[in-house]
């Protein structure tokens, strides 16, 4: 997944940002693990890269003096351009910042420089041959920083404004923050990401609040009363009498609603064998009775225990198992008594209407 390129200097090497992943265009810098002039041992780490998925560790594809770094946390760079420069001799490399500068040139070869830049886009170098623009060479010269030891990112390793900027910056002094109390933290890596994706979804998404007002003096005045008598580390919450009945009141409906199919189910399966609906009716709900009540009792012994407990977690079993004993039988009553009472009052309202358009059709 390293990519490394030699260059035209002898002895260096341009290690090219990798492919982290697969469609990936660029990543960003997270961090730097070495700085310009240290000596780094082939694998050993060099930087943090991070896409949109990981942060990943690059390391060294070679041992050397690292030249020049490109770019700074929370920099995004394209896969392929150059991340890093290595000098693979030791004397090949600067020892410090100083060193890297190049020395005073002549006003011979002042002019003569100026010539070559004037009549051709390069600048030789020794035997490296730097593609800039004539502008660039001129600032260049004006801030004392040779091309040479500068990564091109542009087309061919083309040495752009932008490098130039950038290697002017890293020159100057750094100034002295404002004393105004507040420290910017850079938002950088899967934070920036995750930033970006809000930024987004605020933008691109409709977004709305509901708000239910509900009158809870009653629940507030039995939540009172009940802390009175119990001591103060083992007071009642407001989540024992919301959540256990939401949870229980869920559970009930499902249980509720699957009875009533069960049963409306087998009714219509008698009518199918060609009963009549009253007949159908009732003998569906007394051959569904049993079971019923069956299931019904055990589901309530099982939460019998729950209902009567004292222990640590009562305060949420017991409105939890009040809820689901109580409406076990509430539901079961409403199941084998008034589900078949409507079901026998609505066919029959569907029959007479029938009867009646097929009398007007006569």
């Amino acid at each position: 997944m390293n990519s490394v390129v030699a260059s035209a200097v002898p002895h260096r090497f341009e290690f090219k940002v990798p492919d982290l992943g697969e469609g990936t265009v660029s990543s960003e810098i997270v961090a730097w693990k070495v700085a310009v002039g240290d000596w780094v041992q082939e694998d050993a780490p060099l930087a943090e890269l991070s896409t949109d998925k990981a942060v990943v560790e690059v390391s060294s594809p070679v041992s050397g003096r690292v030249v020049s770094l490109t770019g700074v946390p929370g920099d995004a760079v394209a896969v392929g351009s150059v991340l890093a420069v290595f000098a693979l001799a030791e004397h090949d490399a600067p020892t410090d910042a100083a060193s890297s500068l190049p020395a005073t040139p002549s006003p011979a070869v002042v002019s003569s420089l100026a010539t070559v830049g004037s009549a051709s886009p390069h600048l030789e170098t020794g035997t490296a041959r730097v593609m800039a623009s004539p502008a660039t060479r001129r600032r260049a010269r004006e801030a004392g920083v040779d091309l040479a030891t500068l990564p091109g990112t542009g087309m061919g390793g083309r040495v752009l404004r932008t490098d130039l900027d950038r290697a002017v910056a890293s020159k100057r002094p750094p100034t002295a923050p404002a004393t105004t109390g507040i420290t910017e933290i850079p938002v950088i890596g899967v934070r920036r990401v995750i930033a970006q994706r809000m930024e987004q979804a605020k933008r691109t998404a409709p977004h709305f609040s509901y708000v239910e007002e509900v009158d809870v003096t009653a629940l507030e005045a039995l939540r009172l009363h009940l802390n009175s008598r119990r001591p103060r580390d083992e007071a009642y919450s407001y989540l024992p009498f919301v959540m256990a009945a939401a949870v229980g009141f869920i559970a009930l409906s499902g249980i509720a609603v699957l009875n009533g199919i069960m049963l409306i189910s087998f009714i219509n399966q008698l009518r199918t064998e060609g009963k009549a609906v009253r007949e159908a009716v009732v003998e569906g709900t007394l051959t569904r009775l049993r079971p019923k009540l069956m299931t019904a009792l055990v589901a309530s012994l099982g939460f019998v225990p729950m209902a009567i407990s004292t222990g640590a977690g009562a305060e949420v079993q017991r409105p939890l198992a009040t809820v689901v004993i109580g409406g076990i039988v509430t539901s079961t009553f409403l199941t084998l008594l008034v589900v078949p009472v409507l079901y026998d009052w609505i066919e029959r309202k569907k029959q007479n209407r029938r009867a009646a358009l097929a009398s007007v059709k006569d």
